[in-house]
């Protein structure tokens, strides 16, 4: 869900030439796979500067103009990136606290605001084969085909993630506001606090507090994708924040830039489906 740090014309905000697409994985993968996605941004789009906002996630990220896929650990803030007019990238975005799970890559040190090159590891090899059938031309369904077909071995050999984390998530995706405190996250998996928060950074990679906090901001920029008519004061009170500067702040904290810039910068890219943990097609079962 890129936000553009870009002052958009009347033109720009219905046709920049940037497009994101999201697709529920294969239920085979939903324990380790949250969605796949794709950024495409067309040769006649304009160079511009946008952030990625955190969602708590790791990603397996595919260039598809060529290079290794990369494994990118959750960021607590966002990241500053530049769109290259006619770059293509695909990415599956790994559930909350499964990514070594998944990979059986257990002795890796925290992936937090870093990432891996994949074809390091030899037992990944089926990944980086996967990278190499896939083409700039190739449409969003092949792409996730292709990726499904790549993943389903490499799960059928993977760890499940951390019961206790996975449920503590689930229990943040579904608290709406405020979200859940340590103590209750604790007390509700039969763990001291300190135990607990022990547990989940060491799956997640992010403290239960940060991802929240990112949780409470997503879930508000959900809510901008389909209600244009709510005012600020509205959103802060229904949607977890203390007042509306603390919503703003947030935006600024989160997001790179105040509310009303963000919206003018959310409207200027083809969302086609966002992934949303709270709906059926994306809920684990």
């Amino acid at each position: 869900m890129p936000a553009h740090r870009h002052t958009a014309t009347a033109s720009e905000r219905t046709d920049s030439g940037i497009a994101f697409r999201d697709a529920p994985p294969d239920p085979r993968l939903a324990p380790w796979v949250a969605s796949f996605w794709l950024l495409r941004i067309a040769e006649s789009a304009a160079a511009r500067r946008y952030w990625v906002l955190p969602d708590g996630c790791a990603h397996l990220v595919l260039p598809l103009h060529g290079g290794h896929v990369t494994a990118s650990g959750p960021r607590p803030l966002p990241q500053r990136r530049i769109a290259v007019p006619g770059s293509n990238v695909f990415g599956v975005r790994v559930q909350p606290g499964a990514l070594r799970a998944m990979l059986r890559l257990e002795a890796l040190p925290s992936l937090r605001a870093r990432s891996v090159a994949l074809h390091r590891y030899t037992r990944l090899s089926g990944i980086e084969g996967w990278a190499r059938t896939c083409s700039p031309r190739d449409g969003f369904a092949r792409l996730v085909e292709r990726a499904t077909a790549a993943l389903l071995p490499i799960v059928a050999d993977a760890r499940e993630p951390d019961a206790i984390v996975t449920a503590a998530i689930r229990r943040v995706h579904a608290d709406h506001p405020p979200h859940p405190t340590v103590a209750s996250l604790a007390a509700g998996a039969g763990l001291s606090p300190r135990q607990f928060l022990r547990r989940f950074v060491d799956a997640v990679d992010l403290t239960p507090r940060e991802y929240g906090n990112i949780w409470r901001f997503r879930r508000c920029v959900l809510g901008l994708l389909e209600d244009h008519d709510s005012t600020w004061t509205t959103r802060a009170a229904t949607g977890g924040f203390a007042d509306q500067s603390h919503l703003i702040r947030e935006f600024r904290r989160l997001g790179g830039m105040t509310p009303r810039q963000f919206v003018t910068r959310l409207r200027n890219v083809a969302h086609e489906r966002v992934w949303d943990p709270t709906r059926p097609e994306y809920r684990p079962s």
